[in-house]
């Protein structure tokens, strides 16, 4: 289903091989990268990368805030501040202390988590936009320990890469 001819410039990603291949200004770069668990796994799909973020923060999915966030939040009702992340319902700053987590669920959930840019940001410090219905795009991570696994399957769909700067450096390069 991939053209004989890819072209001068692109990046390829292997999922099952959980390798990036990008060409551009006739140098090649071969990374490890991590992609999609089986629940969620990384779609196939061929789109232009539109733009980059450096230092992006992260709007948390609903599914992911509701199904792995939520829980760890009513353990323990720190974990959003200590690990950065701002709270927001209806589009307005809530304080994440002044809620009663307990009572909070699954159905009828109206809070937005979004993580702040830094050291722990679940994106690192780049991201690639890919416009796509599934919402699924290249970045770095602040879990670099997962690049020396065999088995990457282990993102929620989004490819992380094993070499984000080298990436970055490729892709704005002028041909």
């Amino acid at each position: 289903w991939m053209p004989r001819d890819l072209g001068t410039r692109y990046v390829l990603v292997n999922v099952p091989g959980y390798r990036l291949r990008a060409v551009a200004g006739g140098k090649t770069l071969a990374m490890n990268v991590v992609v999609g668990k089986s629940a969620t796994p990384t779609p196939m799909f061929s789109k232009q990368i539109t733009s980059l973020i450096l230092n992006p923060s992260w709007g948390v999915p609903g599914k992911i805030a509701v199904k792995e966030m939520l829980p760890k939040v009513k353990k323990d009702p720190s974990y959003l501040a200590r690990a950065g992340y701002q709270v927001t319902q209806n589009g307005a700053s809530v304080d994440p202390a002044s809620i009663d987590w307990s009572s909070v669920g699954s159905h009828g959930f109206n809070y937005s988590f979004r993580q702040k840019p830094g050291d722990t940001n679940a994106l690192g410090k780049v991201k690639f936009n890919i416009p796509d219905s599934d919402d699924i795009y290249l970045h770095d991570t602040a879990q670099r320990a997962f690049f020396k696994r065999a088995e990457r399957s282990l993102s929620h769909g989004c490819v992380r890469l094993g070499e984000p700067e080298a990436l970055t450096r490729l892709v704005l390069q002028a041909e």
